[in-house]
């Protein structure tokens, strides 16, 4: 059974050993975040902060940072997650929230000046970050009609007791939700949910069409309906064993220097003006666990979960139109803006057929197609196909002006201000040519290897 909610995936972790605990006092400046870095470095578990200095309240980090981790939330080996998280997360498999009246997390309410956000754990996570942030909250928002719902992570700087800065773009889902409450002249009341329930979590991190709710997804990958509470100052729901819940307003017209800040892509990310979130009230539980996520340069939490999500959304998409795949491979290091796949090649035209999907994807920046018999995880074997199989000027398909990652410092900005970015792509097609003779490749057979194996003690050898 999927643990229902941040404390029994804690205590599951801590049962097998991947989560250990911090009991000595430790720096919200800088050192928590060195201390996650390590860590990401030596794959090592996730943990937890007892004692963080400025605060009462603990702060665990690192939860999602190896895909081990992962596939213990829904119980199968690792190897398995892939296709596990796919068969979760089929659009057939969503399921609405199911309202309740109270939860635990409306243990304690506070309102207006009861309210003082710094009071939490906020690290200042890199050296050269503007202050300190919020980088695991799920912000919650609905348009005007409350028909349109959206759970996205983003990074937020807290400014003061009750202000906290958002980083958005006009073209995310936030974004675009946003500009449909300021058109109409109101505020758009927001909820940030920490600590909810870890696959309400996975699924504010995914990456669904605009109009889906995360909601739903968090359900499908539960296996039952998240129970929802309403907050207090708004009809907005959050989930209802949530550690902590800040309820808010972003207004049209109130913008505040934010930023910089270490980023996913490995870059400090530009600060500049951006919407605030007036905080209103605050819930939590009695003893409220806080959770937060280090950014910097791949791989870190936040690419491990990208690249789970990018897989699985492009192997859906690949299954409307294009050809048989194999295998689909995000490289680490690459931040999510490359990806392998293997396929069983029936014409000449599926390696294009991929490769067009694969654009569809903003942050796919490179798509390698190889045949089946590449391990596209194996570095070597990569290579060797690479250059053994691609002509550039006949493989490579090379689309410009392409909607890019605002963050990508490569790409190009309409003006300096600008969020929405254009890059190009290039998809590489390192297939073997059908209809033509291809040499056959120089492998031993299985019963061949077999057999030297068995008398591989014989032969004396190490």
């Amino acid at each position: 059974m999927v643990p229902a909610d941040l404390r029994s995936y804690i205590a599951l972790l801590e049962e097998h050993g991947d989560l250990r605990r911090v009991a000595v006092p430790v720096s919200p400046v800088h050192e928590i975040g060195a201390i996650c870095r390590r860590l990401q470095d030596q794959e090592g578990p996730a943990v937890l902060f007892e004692q963080v200095q400025g605060s009462d309240i603990p702060l665990v980090c690192n939860l999602f940072s190896h895909r081990r981790r992962i596939a213990m939330l829904f119980g199968v080996p690792e190897g398995q997650l892939a296709q596990e998280y796919a068969r979760r997360s089929h659009p057939s498999q969503y399921r609405p929230p199911w309202p309740v009246s109270t939860g635990p997390c409306k243990e304690v309410v506070r309102r207006g000046e009861e309210v003082d956000l710094r009071c939490l754990p906020n690290p200042v996570w890199n050296e050269g970050d503007g202050g300190p942030y919020i980088t695991f909250g799920a912000v919650r928002i609905k348009d005007p009609s409350g028909q349109l719902g959206n759970v996205s992570i983003n990074r937020l700087q807290v400014h003061g007791p009750r202000l906290l800065g958002v980083w958005t773009a006009s073209d995310r889902d936030l974004g675009r939700i946003l500009r449909m409450w300021w058109d109409k002249g109101q505020p758009a009341p927001v909820a940030v949910v920490i600590g909810g329930p870890p696959t309400y979590m996975l699924a504010a991190c995914d990456h669904l069409p605009f109009g889906t709710d995360e909601t739903l997804l968090a359900g499908a990958l539960q296996g039952d309906s998240i129970e929802v509470v309403r907050c207090e100052t708004s009809d907005l729901d959050v989930p209802a064993t949530a550690e902590i819940v800040i309820e808010g307003e972003i207004p049209p017209d109130q913008h505040h220097p934010e930023g910089p800040f270490g980023e996913f892509l490995g870059y400090m990310g530009p600060s500049g003006l951006m919407p605030v979130i007036n905080v209103k009230a605050v819930t939590h539980r009695r003893d409220p666990i806080c959770v937060g996520s280090y950014e910097g340069m791949p791989d870190v939490e936040t690419h491990t979960l990208m690249y789970l999500h990018l897989e699985n959304g492009l192997r859906l998409l690949l299954s409307f139109f294009a050809p048989e795949v194999v295998d689909i491979y995000v490289p680490r290091g690459s931040a999510g803006m490359a990806v392998r796949v293997s396929i069983r090649k029936r014409h000449e035209s599926d390696p294009r057929q991929v490769i067009a999907a694969a654009f569809a994807i903003p942050t796919f920046k490179y798509v390698w197609v190889f045949d089946e018999d590449v391990d596209i995880r194996d570095e070597m074997q990569v290579q060797w196909a690479l250059c053994t199989r691609v002509q550039p000027d006949r493989d490579l398909v090379v689309m410009s002006r392409c909607q890019g990652i605002n963050l990508d410092p490569s790409a190009d900005r309409l003006t300096p201000d600008e969020l929405t970015t254009l890059t190009s792509r290039v998809g590489v097609d390192a297939t073997r040519p059908l209809g033509r003779p291809f040499p056959p490749v120089v492998r031993f057979s299985q019963e061949t290897m077999a057999a030297v194996a068995r008398r591989w003690q014989e032969y004396g050898l190490p």
